[in-house]
């Protein structure tokens, strides 16, 4: 039984399950609310007024100053009605969820446009991409370099079009039985179709969809066959996008790469300046920066790290805040008699006093050349750290070859006969004889 449709649901919304004593609001957008119930069967929408009419009264009943008027359902109601509401059609479908949105994703603007005007703008101006009469498009390929942001703009899709996400890895699908493969990418679309508008994202796709004629037993094969069997539109998929990811698009299918099924193909390219600026800004976007970094373009700042980072991804920019924010970390860790004994980055679990023995961890860290370390020494050079080093590998494969040949040593010789192996019972009952005496 498939759920009503956009036209039906506020008609449906509008009646049943509705006490006499309780009146909708005038204001009250039934439409808006429609929006919100893709997928929603008759019945679910029959449960979602009947709770809708169950807060309006938890409402009326906690006001402070309770009055006569009846009770009037309005889009508050609906809202907590909505709340944690899951249809009939979903009760048994894993969907996606992120708290990832295209603000949190700096560059590849142009990609993102695409993507708006492929997922959301058909739900958002519904009414507008019915009236054309021509199929829309409905899938999309994300290629580009690794560490370029591919399935982290995908995530993005689910917290910011509004649609249900499934989100696949493309080994996951993959059986070694005859069928069983076919059979887990038509549960996947009937899954889609059920949860629709839904987005069906299929991550590291050329393992799953390669040239056909190359797979020895033909597994990828048969999944590229169903594949295109259920992307050609002909099983009725309205409302159902396909989003796949791939490093290596010269490796999918060509018959899959058509209009009709992933339409249009995105490059996820490697950041430039501006773009690796707007990357470094959204990732530093939860932490604590000082204003001079955030700003201009001079020494010290974001812009300065985006012109030095010259080749490097949106991963490796992630993981350049990453390794300062370490830094920082370790800054503050570091610092001598601020913070008490939980920043004086001392062994020891924070001992009190400023024993000898006790050093400075940021001994340990590279480049760290003369200075004092908290106990009133002073830090070793790099040359002395080097030797002492190499000492301690020297010891440590000194100990390494001894206990191999302590094992030779307790090794048993070779016996080839069998007497030899086993000692004879005489032997046994006299030696046991002499050891009880």
């Amino acid at each position: 039984m498939e759920g009503s449709d956009q036209g039906s649901r506020p008609t449906s919304a509008g009646g049943p399950a509705k006490p006499d004593e309780i009146l909708v609001d005038t204001d009250l957008d039934l439409l808006d609310i429609a929006n919100k119930t893709d997928g929603y069967m008759p019945g679910d929408l029959h449960l979602l007024v009947s709770r809708a009419s169950t807060e309006a009264v938890i409402l009326a009943a906690s006001t402070p100053s309770p009055t006569t008027s009846p009770i009037t359902l309005t889009a508050t109601s609906f809202a907590s009605a909505l709340a944690n509401f899951t249809p009939a059609s979903l009760r048994t479908i894993t969907l996606h969820h992120s708290t990832q949105t295209f603000s949190s994703i700096g560059g590849l603007h142009a990609t993102r446009a695409t993507l708006l005007e492929t997922l959301q703008y058909p739900t958002t101006y519904a009414p507008l991409f019915l009236s054309c009469p021509l199929r829309l498009r409905s899938g999309l390929l994300l290629y580009g370099y690794p560490g370029c942001g591919k399935t982290l703009l995908a995530s993005a899709v689910a917290g910011e079009c509004g649609l249900n996400f499934i989100s696949v890895k493309g080994p996951e699908i993959l059986n070694k039985y005859i069928g069983a493969s076919e059979k887990s990418v038509r549960d996947l679309f009937d899954r889609a179709q059920a949860a629709r508008p839904a987005v069906l994202f299929f991550d590291e796709f050329d393992s799953i969809a390669p040239r056909r004629g190359h797979d020895s037993t033909g597994v990828t094969d048969r999944v590229v066959n169903m594949l295109l069997t259920m992307m050609d539109g002909a099983e009725g998929l309205a409302g159902v996008y396909v989003l796949a990811a791939t490093s290596r698009p010269d490796l999918i299918d060509p018959a899959l790469l058509r209009p009709g099924r992933l339409d249009k193909s995105l490059m996820c390219d490697m950041p430039g300046v501006r773009d690796r600026v707007d990357i470094l800004r959204a990732v530093s976007g939860k932490l604590e920066v000082e204003a001079g970094v955030l700003g201009g373009g001079g020494r010290g700042t974001l812009g300065e790290v985006a012109e030095r980072t010259e080749g490097f991804s949106g991963a490796d920019l992630q993981a350049v805040m990453y390794n300062a924010h370490l830094e920082a970390i370790h800054d503050v860790l570091g610092r001598g008699g601020e913070g008490g004994e939980a920043g004086t980055g001392k062994r020891g679990g924070g001992k009190s006093g400023g024993g000898k023995g006790e050093q400075d961890f940021t001994y340990f860290r590279l480049g760290e050349v003369g200075g004092t370390v908290d106990g009133g020494g002073e830090k070793p050079s790099l040359a002395t750290v080097a030797a002492e080093r190499a000492q301690i590998a020297t010891q440590l494969s000194a100990l390494r070859l001894a206990r191999d040949r302590r094992k030779q040593d307790r090794q048993p010789p070779h016996r080839t006969s069998s007497s030899s192996r086993r000692p004879s019972s005489s032997a046994g009952q006299t030696n046991g004889t002499h050891d009880g005496e």
